[in-house]
């Protein structure tokens, strides 16, 4: 296991869209909140990185919660199996209710170890 956070580029364009679909599929919660923007092409994709940099930037429907937001891409070796979000300069309501960090582990992934051996794959 070889576990790594990238930022967002042009190329993880499939593996992400594979992720969306996989959450949508299962009918997971789509956190981070980022995975609520429908991202099924290479279009919707490059309009999710515009979204990733408004939001970076603190130009987002979220202001009242937070300023900034970053999203991260969790890889295990070539496997894309999960993503996270820190949320920078909270508002109080942003405290209290979400918090700095939101990450979610594609359905298929979750409970396979990344803290011990055992692993129930969802089929």
């Amino acid at each position: 296991m070889k576990l790594r956070l990238e930022e967002f580029k042009n190329s993880h364009c499939n593996d992400y869209i594979n992720l969306y679909e996989e959450f949508i599929k299962y009918n997971s919660d789509l956190v981070p909140d980022i995975l609520e923007i429908k991202c099924r092409d290479e279009v919707e994709y490059n309009n999710l990185l515009k979204e990733i940099a408004n939001r970076e930037n603190g130009k987002h429907s979220d202001i009242d919660w937070y300023f900034d937001g970053h999203y991260y891409l969790l890889y295990d070796n070539t496997d894309l199996v999960g993503i996270g979000c820190i949320r920078n300069n909270l508002t109080s309501k942003g405290y209290e209710i979400w918090g700095n960090i939101a990450y979610g582990i594609r359905p298929t992934k979750r409970r396979c170890g990344y803290r011990n051996t055992n692993c129930q794959n969802v089929s």
